[in-house]
């Protein structure tokens, strides 16, 4: 599996940061130009992000994510911090342990979907469609990839489905993951479930605790 565990463990690291400073509580492209938003009407919707090539259009907030392993957590922890645990059908990120209290019991909480895992350690196709997504969440581009067993972005797509890969993970090489790269997949969950504000003020906290720090 093409996935560089340190860096992924590193950008979780940088979201435990963010999440840990806040407790429980037009923007320009990001350095690799993977993730941009290109429309948001007044009401918040449609949104359009456009994702290692691809345009996603979302016309509403999903409200059955799954996110897959792709030895990361940083994904589901986003969806924790911005309090999206509800719209989570089928988690297979874990943490052993988390600087945000209560953090690693509330992963272990959420749905797995009852899915038998490929050898690759994550959702095989069929399974995936099975869980009738609206919003699949990868780590990197591994995730969609046909040959290895999972459902392809197109598939999902013909099914209703969005997805979505996180910050620098279009080539599926994590090596440079950095903390900006949180704040764009904070910010991005923030627009496609309509908690920008959220988003920002995590963000805002984190950068003052930093600076602090420094």
């Amino acid at each position: 599996m093409s996935i560089n565990r340190p860096a992924a463990t590193a950008l979780a690291a940088a979201l435990c940061l963010l999440t840990a400073a806040c407790g429980d509580s037009s923007d320009s492209d990001t350095a690799s130009g993977t993730t941009t938003e290109v429309a948001v009407s007044k009401t918040g919707y449609p949104v359009t992000l456009k994702n290692c090539g691809q345009a996603e259009i979302f016309k509403q907030a999903p409200s059955r994510v799954v996110v897959m392993n792709g030895a990361s957590v940083a994904e589901v922890s986003t969806l924790l911090a911005l309090g999206l645990q509800d719209k989570i059908v089928a988690n297979q990120q874990t943490y052993g342990m988390s600087e945000v209290a209560g953090r690693a019991a509330a992963i272990k909480a959420l749905p797995t979907g009852n899915v038998k895992l490929n050898d690759a350690y994550d959702i095989p196709r069929e399974a995936m469609l099975g869980l009738r997504p609206d919003l699949v969440l990868s780590t990197t581009s591994y995730g969609f990839d046909e040959k290895n067993g999972f459902a392809t972005r197109d598939q999902l797509k013909a099914v209703g489905a969005n997805s979505y890969v996180s910050p620098q993970g279009c080539d599926q090489d994590t090596a440079k993951m950095t903390i900006a790269d949180s704040y764009t997949l904070l910010r991005d969950m923030g627009k496609v479930f309509n908690v920008t504000d959220k988003a920002e003020k995590l963000i805002a906290a984190s950068e003052k605790n930093i600076a602090a720090v420094s």
